[in-house]
């Protein structure tokens, strides 16, 4: 069954299929070393349990931004898969907001990527979208989405790769969306919630280094900066203003919240444990003052392109 969808892209409902490692779609994608090497022991269609979080009091100011959804649900036992159309080779340079759960060299991670950074070769346009990846090795071998055996895609409404809307305006309108990462205590599977609905999990197979936790958790933003030809090209982060300028100019995020494996609740992290850390002087982070009020523990982050104070870990400056 195939929908019209979005600009450049077409919606297919496709049939799960249970492999001997993975449960996931047929969706064209290559097979990743480390995936074909695994056995799944599990395979489960939601989650048998899903951490309570703290709840704060909504202040209004910020309003919540959505994935895209089909019109009608999936049939079920099938799933809906983007396909994007090929739009040939180009030199990318996205910057992202994400969160990410890291054990040694391997770790799961879920992105988003602002509207206005052109990331054609993974999706085919240059839209606000939401993703899925992991590796093994620190990124020496990796994956996104659906393209290789891997993440289990469960839910009949949304692709995993969805378009958010609307988007934060700079000085204007602020959204965001609620993500979260949680190991279910009975299957092992590490599950992925966007807006409170279960997307989909990242079996424990997977990433064996993640089965006793994490080593560290990491939110922020990340830029992709190339060399060419000797010149560094810088690329914004969030917003492209420093965490300086504050609501409604700077990046954000809101209610950061870690969950604790024994009793499967979360709350903020405590400043004895976080350490705030860039690698490059081209953009900063600023955490919040009042972690009692309604947006929890928040911080803001981001930055230009190439400034006169932008040098990296290196030294070299640009």
């Amino acid at each position: 069954m195939e929908r019209k969808a979005e600009l450049n892209s077409l919606i297919s409902c496709t049939l799960l299929l249970v492999y001997s490692f993975f449960a996931t779609v047929s969706h064209g994608g290559v097979d990743h070393p480390h995936a074909k090497d695994a056995t799944i022991e599990t395979f489960e269609m939601k989650p048998t349990h899903q951490p309570e979080k703290l709840v704060r009091a909504n202040d209004y100011l910020v309003k919540a931004s959505h994935p895209w959804s089909l019109p009608k649900s999936c049939p079920e036992g099938s799933i809906p898969i983007r396909r994007v159309k090929g739009n040939g080779p180009s030199r990318d340079r996205p910057s992202t907001s994400c969160s990410l759960l890291q054990s040694g060299k391997g770790y799961l991670k879920d992105i988003t990527y602002r509207s206005d950074v052109v990331y054609r070769n993974l999706n085919g346009d240059d839209k606000t979208r939401f993703f899925v990846f992991w590796t093994v090795d620190g990124s020496k071998t990796f994956c996104y989405n659906l393209r290789c055996p891997g993440f289990v895609h469960i839910n009949p409404n949304t692709t995993i790769d969805s378009r958010l809307e609307p988007v934060s305006v700079y000085g204007g309108s602020q959204y965001a969306v609620d993500v979260e990462i949680a190991k279910d205590p009975q299957t092992g599977n590490w599950w992925v919630y966007l807006q409170g609905n279960a997307m989909g999990y990242w079996p424990k197979e997977l990433v064996p280094a993640t089965a006793h936790g994490a080593d560290a958790l990491v939110f922020g933003g990340e830029a992709t900066n190339w060399i060419t030809s000797h010149v560094q090209n810088i690329t914004e982060m969030g917003s492209g203003h420093f965490a300086s300028e504050g609501f409604k100019r700077a990046s954000f995020f809101r209610n950061v919240q870690v969950g604790d494996h024994n009793s499967y609740t979360y709350a903020p992290p405590s400043d004895q444990r976080v350490q705030v850390t860039s690698s490059c002087d081209c953009y900063n982070l600023l955490v919040g003052k009042n972690k009692d009020g309604p947006w929890g523990y928040f911080f803001f982050y981001g930055g230009p392109d190439a400034h006169p104070a932008c040098r990296c870990q290196d030294g070299t400056v640009y």
